[in-house]
């Protein structure tokens, strides 16, 4: 067990938390320092940006004080001329005994009317005029010093890459928990093959991977991974009718006929697709390889002692009645056996356990500890996670994951102002180590899953059908535009699934089911019983969710090169000319990973030679050979015709 970790939640508070931070600070100023940014100048530059934008917001409070005097001012002047115009009207009339005062009323109104004009003319207008100026002015100096501050940030603003953040974390405890770039095929074959991923975690049509992370604990695999998923449900549909009838009644004045109104509700229930995003952390460790728990948050976080203890007291007296009930059902699967700690075992559950022998060397008392500390703590995140074994996968899926964005897009640290920047990777990085360790947290907790270090090397072999995982395929596969993918007709959101079709050198082939929903309007008439005595057709609009499907072909290659270089080839003539070969569309990019959706599938070959485009264009050490950029067009077109 590694000594760092003997109590997980203590090591993040009086260690990692700081590690982190000063990595994240040193890591920064190191991508400063290789873009070449003027910090001082870029900061200069943002102060004089700040200062006229408060120049301009004191003469914007100006503008809209005169506009709103002007309003109120036109305000009065219609009122003045319409009270004007109608005492003038009415005094001529001949309707009144005293006209006279009504026609001076009436000019006096239009008058005001009149001098209200001026005001606003010669006044208000001119006030405002007065103003546009200097906000047009200001306005101008702000884009241009904005312009400059952008072009002063562009070194640095293309250096952000979609890894920075797993590459701190790494720094901060690596010798423990190493994440990895990418999710390959060979980790992923290792988990499903040797901890049994895919009968725990069964791939399912109604959810597409949109992100994946993965890493291991000291040689113990785990992933990260986020999917968007649809779940078939039911929407209420609503319509109203209103009814009108009279009625007659006797009095001794005689007959009275009364009107009545009623609306009639009608209601229909029928199939709507829900979509939504959900986050899981799967960890393979051959430590209790039988055992099968769950359990969810017990809501003690930041509660005091005595409320805990009525908490565990409560439970406990459920969990008496299931232990008894249990010892004397003479049903072998049912063995429930309460631990010594009532705590414990009421505040993290786990009381669908399957094997007692194998669930108490999981949770010896140090174990118990750690689970507990994260459990009554409110900081940083609580008990706000679920915990699933199955055999030898463990689940994590918590609430804090659910709320964060672990893809790291560089878009997110771009800015014209150094400042901006920084803060916005610092703390990016910070919430992403915090987030990821404490979804570790209740794994690392226990001390016989750091003792079960994986010694099985995976990292020998080459017989894979493919070059990169499902996970993978998926992931990328989801930046495409929709209209790229679904099926024209679709009115809702998509789900892709990936299925690998062919290997073909460094990319593979995979098609893409996309399923989704074509929304039909429909009208339904519901038979509802009025006041009046009758039945009335109530009209009811819904949509019927009709289930489409698409199939498109897609390529998927790396490609050795980070976003920057990237991003400055993707842009040139050549390179567009080179991958229309291949694609009608653009391709996207992410992690190393190029994929692009395949304009002749069934004779389309040799999409890795993307790759060897960018390794024409690039050294070793990431220096840009422009001489290469139309040679390495030409020389792979040729390349694909011979082929």
């Amino acid at each position: 067990m590694a000594a760092d970790l003997i109590n997980p939640r203590d090591y993040y508070f009086h260690h990692l938390k700081d590690e982190i931070r000063n990595n994240a600070t040193e890591y920064f100023e190191e991508l400063v320092n290789k873009s070449g940014v003027n910090r001082e100048e870029n900061i200069q530059t943002v102060k004089e940006i700040n200062a006229k934008k408060g120049e301009l917001e004191i003469v914007n409070k100006i503008i809209r004080k005169y506009r709103g005097i002007k309003g109120f001012l036109i305000f009065l002047t219609i009122a003045a001329f319409m009270a004007g115009i109608a005492l003038f009207a009415y005094g001529l009339s001949g309707q009144t005994a005293s006209p006279t005062g009504l026609i001076i009323g009436g000019v006096v109104g239009i008058i005001l009317g009149v001098v209200f004009i001026l005001i606003i003319t010669k006044n208000v207008n001119k006030k405002i005029k007065e103003q546009l100026d200097p906000k047009s002015k200001l306005e101008s100096e702000i884009a241009k010093l904005t312009q400059e501050a952008w072009a002063q940030m562009s070194p640095l603003n293309t250096l952000y890459d979609y890894d920075l953040a797993v590459e701190v974390f790494n720094m901060s405890i690596d010798s423990i928990i190493q994440m990895d770039k990418r999710f390959d095929t060979k980790k992923y074959r290792y988990v499903n093959e040797k901890y049994g991923f895919r009968e725990a975690m069964p791939d399912r049509d109604d959810e597409s991977t949109v992100l994946v992370r993965s890493g291991s604990i000291l040689g113990n695999p785990f992933m990260l991974y986020k999917n968007f998923k649809c779940r078939e449900g039911t929407k209420t549909y609503e319509g109203t009718l209103t009814i009108h009838w009279t009625t007659t009644r006797h009095t001794e004045n005689g007959t009275v006929t009364e009107h009545h109104t009623e609306t009639l509700h009608a209601y229909v229930d029928a199939m709507c697709p829900y979509y939504s995003y959900i986050t899981h952390l799967v960890y393979g460790n051959e430590a209790a390889p039988n055992l099968i728990f769950s359990r969810g948050p017990s809501h003690a976080s930041g509660k005091d002692e005595k409320q805990i203890n009525r908490m565990v007291n409560k439970e406990n007296k459920k969990l008496d009645k299931k232990a008894k009930k249990e010892l004397t059902d003479n049903d072998p699967t049912t063995n429930y056996t309460r631990f010594v700690n009532d705590e414990f075992e009421a505040l993290f559950g786990g009381t669908d356990r399957n094997n007692e022998v194998e669930y108490r060397l999981l949770f010896t008392p140090i174990a118990i500890q750690n689970e507990l500390s994260l459990i009554k703590n409110k900081e940083p995140y609580g008990d706000d996670f679920f915990f699933e074994k199955h055999k030898m996968i463990n689940v994590i899926t918590s609430q804090h994951s659910q709320n964060f964005d672990y893809s790291s897009n560089p878009e997110r640290f771009v800015s014209y102002s150094y400042e901006q920047s920084k803060d916005a990777f610092i703390e990016y990085v910070c919430e992403f180590a915090k987030s990821v360790y404490f979804d570790l947290a209740p794994l690392i907790s226990i001390p016989l899953y750091q003792m079960h270090e994986s010694k099985e090397s995976i990292y020998g072999r080459d017989d894979f059908d493919s070059n990169y995982s499902q996970f993978e395929h998926e992931s990328i596969i989801n930046e495409f535009p929709k209209e790229l993918l679904v099926e024209p007709t679709t009115t809702t959101d998509a789900i892709y699934k990936a299925r690998f079709s062919e290997k073909d050198g460094a990319s593979d082939r995979v098609y893409v089911d996309s399923y989704s929903y074509r929304g039909e309007p429909r009208l339904t008439y519901v038979s509802k019983l009025g006041g009046d005595g009758f039945m009335h057709q109530v009209p009811v609009h819904w949509i019927e969710y009709i289930p489409v499907e698409n199939r498109t072909y897609v390529g998927v290659s790396g490609a050795d090169t980070s976003r920057k270089e990237y991003m400055e080839v993707s842009q040139s003539d050549p390179y567009r000319s080179f991958l229309n070969q291949y694609s009608n569309n653009d391709a996207v990019y992410k992690r190393g990973i190029i994929a692009a959706v395949l304009s002749n599938p069934q004779v389309q070959k040799h999409f890795d030679s993307i790759s060897n485009y960018f390794k024409g264009i690039y050294n070793n050490s990431g220096i840009k050979n422009n001489s290469n950029i139309n040679n390495s067009n030409s020389n792979n077109s040729q390349n694909n015709n011979n082929n």
